[in-house]
């Protein structure tokens, strides 16, 4: 099971300042033109130009981009109920699988329709849905295609569930563990142990991803706010300048 969190096309110039953030989910880079590169443990890889780079949450990478080719890049960041099994970032040339490069040229053209056309998107779930089916379909062919192990566990996944189901309501930590039938502090270290994360951070980083969505399909501050579970609209636009680095208005 995966929940998309955040996602966009970015096209830097030869003078963009590359403020790279550690995320907390799981990252997919495509690149559609230009060179970067990232480092890992002190070594040095290269972004190539259409290739896929999958970025267990796991990892910490520290990246960056060839300033005489620029950098234009589609990315989305996703949780999963699945703990990627790598150590190292994964690494795919889309065309060597003619749906692999397809489906992520059409993930692309959803992320720059939906940008372009924010006032008609709210009638319009399609658009997510499609994109978290895309997500399904290119996980699917890394998994089958280029041996992508990964760990899972079934109660993690009904946490989940359970989480993006009631991420609206006041629900505790202790809800989640009665949930899936564990004790609270047993529930808390195997929930970290498969996903890098507490519950908690999980519930805060999938009710901003609800409202990360809502806001970049053309929803009010507002309502997404509420209908993400936030209490207030000050904490909720706090927290979206915290991730992205800019406020709601500019998403």
């Amino acid at each position: 099971m995966n929940s998309i969190f955040y996602y966009g096309k970015s096209s830097f110039p030869s003078n963009y300042n590359w403020k790279f953030s550690p995320i907390p989910t799981n990252r997919i880079y495509y690149i559609n033109n230009g060179e970067g590169f990232y480092y890992l443990k002190n070594e040095k890889y290269i972004f190539k130009k259409n290739h896929i780079y999958l970025i267990p949450q796991r990892l910490k990478i520290t990246p960056g981009f060839n300033r005489e080719s620029g950098f234009d890049h589609t990315f989305i960041d996703f949780f999963s109920s699945d703990t990627f099994a790598s150590s190292e970032v994964i690494s795919i040339c889309a065309e060597e699988t003619s749906l692999l490069k397809s489906s992520f040229d059409t993930l692309t053209a959803l992320i720059l329709d939906i940008k372009q056309n924010k006032a008609s998107a709210p009638s319009d779930a399609t658009y997510i849905n499609t994109m978290h089916s895309l997500l399904e379909l290119i996980l699917n062919i890394m998994k089958k295609s280029y041996n992508l192990s990964c760990i899972t566990d079934d109660r993690i996944a009904q946490a989940m569930y359970f989480i993006q189901n009631n991420h609206m309501n006041d629900i505790t930590i202790s809800d989640i563990a009665n949930h899936v039938h564990l004790d609270k502090f047993y529930f808390t270290r195997l929930f970290k142990k498969n996903t890098n994360i507490t519950p908690y951070q999980y519930l805060k980083q999938y009710r901003l991803s609800i409202g990360i969505n809502m806001i970049m399909s053309g929803f009010s501050v507002a309502n997404a706010a509420e209908s993400s579970g936030y209490d207030s609209i000050y904490t909720f636009s706090k927290a979206i300048k915290k991730y992205t680095g800019i406020p709601p208005s500019q998403l």
